[in-house]
């Protein structure tokens, strides 16, 4: 059973704070901007990956091993979502979902994009050793927070899942998200200026060196989505309203 006084989110949910003007009161998040954005996003990367298809396909000729590994109350303002659909299993199932997979995707991404640049660049001896050490902390890094995650987020025997997420152990838990998200940061990172460490120390004419380069600027968009994850989760910390400013954080990972 939850207790309103052994969680700070419980005792909020459904109660109106007071100094609300009406707007305020009654405002929920408008996920408009949200999907043309990611409309946007999912265009580009369907653009992206049809280029890497034909490549692999009609150039190559071959796919490689890496080609294979490649709502609820959110959006609304805590006072506004009532205890019963706060503390229920609907909300709780989607945030057990969501805590337990994003980072072994995460992470298999990643692995997938250190495997492509060994297929790349496995010529190079240096180069090899490179990326198999970043790819082995990387991993090492993202098994190591699936598990913890995994652990802290399964319900013990008897609890459910609402009642697991209202437990003090995942409060306590969701401490490590700032320096979890500072880490990816830096592997993403890693992963962005490793083909342009490599290019830029080829033999080859300039011009050469930064058409080939274009090729990773893709990167910079994981920096972009990873930077502004950070930020929203380093303003957002201990913030009194998370349905409402979750859905932002989740959104740019």
């Amino acid at each position: 059973m939850f207790r309103r006084d052994n969680n700070k989110f419980v005792k909020t949910a459904g109660v109106v704070p007071p100094g609300l003007t009406a707007v305020e009161r009654n405002s929920s998040y408008n996920g408009l901007p949200m999907t043309v954005v990611l409309a946007l996003i999912v265009s580009i990367a369907t653009i992206f990956f049809s280029m890497r298809i034909y490549v692999r396909s009609t150039l190559i000729k071959r796919l490689g091993w890496d080609d294979d590994s490649v709502s609820g109350p959110y959006g609304k303002h805590l006072w506004n979502v009532s205890l019963a659909e706060f503390v229920g299993e609907r909300l709780a199932t989607i945030q057990y979902v969501m805590q337990v997979s994003t980072t072994p995707t995460l992470g298999l991404i990643k692995l997938s994009i250190f495997m492509l640049y060994y297929d790349i660049f496995n010529v190079l001896s240096w180069v090899r050793w490179m990326i198999r050490i970043s790819a082995a902390l990387s991993s090492a890094f993202y098994l190591a927070l699936t598990i913890f995650n995994f652990y802290v987020m399964t319900p013990r025997s008897g609890q459910t899942i609402a009642e697991r997420f209202g437990s003090e152990a995942v409060i306590e838990a969701s401490k490590v998200s700032i320096p979890t998200t500072s880490v990816g940061l830096g592997i993403d990172i890693i992963l962005f200026l490793m083909p342009f460490i490599v290019i830029f120390r080829l033999q080859m004419k300039r011009n050469q060196k930064i058409r080939a380069s274009m090729a990773f600027i893709v990167g910079f968009l994981a920096i972009l989505g990873s930077t502004l994850s950070l930020i929203f989760k380093v303003q957002t910390y201990g913030d009194p309203d998370p349905t409402y400013h979750f859905i932002l954080v989740c959104f740019f990972l």
